[in-house]
C-alpha cells in the first residue's frame, strides 16, 4: 500500500518526514508516468498548470526577503547555489520572499 489514509484529505502528508504514517513512499506519486504507458494528456496538464500559475502568479506581488546583512552574491542581496549530486541548483538557505496580494 503507498498511501496511509487514501481518502482523507491530509495535505501534511508530502512534508511528513520519514518514519512518520503519512510519509509519501519514494516514486510513490508519478502522475504521468514515462516510456510506452505514459499519458497521453500529459501535454494538456503541463500547458494548463502553467496557465493556472501565470493566472494566479500575476496577482501577487513577490518581494525578496534576504536579511540586510545577508550574504552578497555578485553584488546583490543572495544565497549562493548548492549542487552536490543533483541535477539542478538551488539557494543553499532557500528563497525567502513576501507574498501579498496586488491590491
Amino acid at each position: 500500500m503507498f498511501w496511509s489514509r487514501p481518502d482523507d484529505f491530509l495535505p501534511e502528508r508530502w512534508v511528513a518526514k520519514e518514519g512518520d504514517p503519512l510519509h509519501v513512499r519514494k516514486n510513490a506519486f508519478r502522475p504521468f508516468e514515462l516510456g510506452l504507458r505514459n499519458c497521453i494528456g500529459q501535454e494538456l496538464a503541463q500547458l494548463e498548470l502553467r496557465a493556472i500559475l501565470a493566472l494566479t502568479v500575476r496577482e501577487l506581488d513577490i518581494q525578496s526577503a534576504y536579511p540586510k546583512d545577508g550574504p552578497r552574491v555578485l553584488g546583490e542581496l543572495a544565497y549562493q547555489t548548492l549542487a552536490p549530486q543533483e541535477i539542478t541548483s538551488h539557494p543553499n538557505h532557500g528563497m525567502p520572499v513576501r507574498v501579498k496580494i496586488r491590491s
